[in-house]
């Protein structure tokens, strides 16, 4: 594995001179768990080799590189011609990648025990109360003399809340709304919604929408929306929410504003709540931008940002 030649680069890279460089000297900068997957790549060096590994760089951090080298002859002399990429943001974004995969799979196991609780403790112990209930209709209580149990059109109104619970559950998972009335009436029925639940009024303003939108933007916008009141409704004590949706010629701009308790936007991101990760994934998907701006005790602000032609 010894080396002639090192340019500039590597050089002002690694923080050593060529002398320590050359030779075997450069392998003290790989990182030691790579050296013995480096070593086995590098078992037939007249074919050339491929590799990647942990470089130590001049600050002393280890960094993932990617080591290519092709054999050449030049006159009688035999060698091999090679250079490295630095691919640690590479691997950085495949680390975030596999994280997020992970944490959107636990949520979304998660989210199923979630309704199938809902399903079992709820709706089934609900339909099955019924069910006795409609078996007996009309007959005589036990030991009641001249009382008799609800006939079958006083529960009706039973029947109907267990109905009233299911759709809200089937609404949750996905909006009717946003596929058949659009972006516009399925935001501000999550607005409505979101105010009658938490008590707390939320502003609506809605201003030059598109008439059409592809599903992937408006699923996006909606999700956001969805998520950031949640958040709103679940940390902010918040007395007061506005929710902007507007267009320009070349984006959508979703602003989603509370006057609550607002929070340290770094420590947010450090801790990875699946809510934040969600909501960034879904802007990237979009190509959007997302941003977050928020300051203990002033409240907080979401911003999100999506390209749009209006052409199209």
């Amino acid at each position: 594995m010894q080396r002639s030649h090192f340019n500039p680069a590597w050089l002002k890279l690694t923080g050593r001179t060529l002398a320590e460089s050359i030779g075997e000297g450069w392998i003290a900068c790989v990182h030691p768990d790579d050296l013995l997957p480096l070593r086995a790549a590098r078992t037939n060096e007249s074919e050339g080799h491929a590799a990647e590994y942990r470089l130590r760089d001049a600050s002393g951090n280890y960094r993932w590189m990617r080591d290519m080298a092709t054999p050449v002859t030049i006159g009688d002399h035999h060698g091999l011609l090679g250079y490295c990429i630095d691919i640690e943001g590479q691997k950085q974004a495949e680390h975030a990648r596999r994280e997020l995969a992970e944490r959107l799979v636990t949520a979304q196991e998660a989210e199923r025990a979630r309704i199938a609780r809902e399903l079992h403790d709820d709706i089934s112990q609900s339909l099955m109360i019924l069910t006795f209930q409609m078996e007996r209709a009309g007959k005589p209580v036990s030991n009641e003399p001249g009382k008799r149990h609800p006939d079958a059109p006083a529960l009706a109104d039973d029947l109907r809340e267990v109905v009233r619970r299911i759709s809200k559950m089937a609404h949750e998972l996905h909006s009717s709304s946003l596929e058949y009335l659009g972006l516009s009436r399925a935001i501000q029925g999550a607005c409505r919604e979101f105010s009658k639940q938490w008590k707390i009024p939320v502003d609506c303003e809605l201003v030059d929408l598109p008439q059409k939108l592809d599903n992937m933007t408006s699923l996006c916008l909606l999700r956001i929306t969805q998520e950031a009141l949640h958040n709103i409704a679940k940390h902010s004590r918040a007395t007061n929410v506005t929710v902007q949706l507007s267009s320009t010629e070349d984006q959508l701009k979703l602003v989603i504003r509370d006057n609550g308790i607002g929070f340290d936007v770094e420590q947010a991101k450090l801790a990875g709540g699946i809510g934040l990760l969600s909501m960034r994934e879904r802007t990237n998907l979009v190509h959007g931008t997302l941003a977050l701006v928020s300051v203990p005790g002033q409240g907080a602000t979401v911003e999100c940002s999506v390209p749009f032609n209006h052409d199209h």
